[in-house]
């Protein structure tokens, strides 16, 4: 909470699928810090990640190894989400898989021109480009967690996204 007293119930959010390969819990705007606690997944996500939004809220994705359902409810005293992941049916396809590289991971993209490319970075600013045209984006970066982007890069070619340090990932 704002006064940062324990909250009582996390409120209101959401879960949903931003992929076939992650799950998106959506924080209320009140959430202004979290604290992830007890991950397991019993062979269904491999990952999890506290994400500041470009919004300034926050959200969690978890990122599916295999095909999933999702119910997603909080408990009180204090304030906690809990995600309950049970298997689901069917195969995930390795190709929309995100895609993490040191200190960048890459969880959304499209393939038709101009290529859109969304993800999440532990630094202030992150490179994105292709070819000979490169620009710097900002990060929603905030203390804790990893922070939100998003770019549109012009042309057709393999995107390299990456931190000035020069760790990152390439798109096909």
């Amino acid at each position: 909470t704002g006064d940062a007293s324990p909250g009582s119930l996390v409120g209101e959010g959401a879960a949903v699928f931003v992929s076939d390969h992650i799950v998106r819990i959506e924080l209320p705007a009140a959430v202004i810090d979290t604290d992830v606690g007890q991950f397991s997944t019993r062979g269904l996500a491999g990952s999890g990640y506290v994400v500041h939004a470009d919004d300034g809220g926050f959200f969690i994705d978890l990122h599916l190894e295999a095909p999933a359902e999702v119910r997603v409810f909080d408990l009180d005293a204090p304030a906690r989400v809990v995600v309950d992941l049970r298997q689901g049916t069917g195969t995930l396809d390795a190709e929309g898989a995100p895609r993490v590289g040191g200190d960048v991971v890459i969880s959304t993209w499209t393939d038709e021109t101009p290529r859109a490319v969304a993800g999440y970075a532990t630094t202030d600013e992150v490179v994105v480009g292709s070819g000979e045209s490169f620009a710097t984006v900002a990060v929603a970066s905030f203390p804790g967690s990893w922070g939100a982007f998003s770019a549109t890069v012009p042309g057709d070619g393999p995107i390299d996204v990456a931190t000035s340090g020069g760790e990152g990932v390439t798109l096909p």
